[in-house]
């Protein structure tokens, strides 16, 4: 995997700042399905840059950011970062809404690790399809986010969808 975003991450730089001058709270989330599933990148790219754009022209006021990380070595070398950055911005641009680095940003990296010198905070949040058991037997995203938690995700997880 790519190492812990190292300086390539421009999308997470604190200049675009939250309301208060900070940066706002991160929601990351990779790209659902198109790895070890193989879902089509380009209707991945469209399904996703209508979700993203109906998330951000619904909630305006809310100060948020999405962020769409590739575990790839680096953004320039990643064709799920190229594709979603193209979808997003002509889904913006057909309903006439402004391009904000401060609310959509893309970039390579650990989705577990977020926290570097570009990055000073982690993200409030990371997203991620789960398989049927909640369990990390899984691989890519729910691996590492699995690997990370340790075995009280699976834990905590179990006990709030208990059959």
């Amino acid at each position: 995997g790519a190492d812990t975003c190292g300086g390539r991450a421009e999308s997470l730089d604190t200049d675009h700042g939250g309301r208060d001058g900070a940066a706002p709270p991160t929601l990351a989330f990779p790209s659902l399905s198109t790895g070890v599933f193989q879902f089509d990148l380009h209707r991945a790219a469209r399904v996703a840059s209508v979700a993203i754009c109906d998330f951000l022209e619904a909630h305006h006021d809310l100060d948020v950011r999405l962020l769409l990380v590739d575990f790839a070595p680096s953004a320039e070398q990643s064709e799920v970062l190229r594709l979603f950055s193209a979808a997003v911005s002509s889904e913006l641009s057909r309903r006439r809404l402004p391009t904000d680095p401060r609310r959509f940003g893309v970039t390579a990296g650990d989705i577990v690790r977020l926290s570097c010198s570009t990055a000073p905070a982690r993200p409030f949040a990371v997203v991620n399809a789960a398989n049927r058991s909640l369990s990390g037997r899984g691989s890519g995203v729910n691996r590492a986010v699995h690997d990370a938690c340790g075995r009280a995700l699976e834990k905590a997880t179990r006990a709030l969808h208990r059959p």
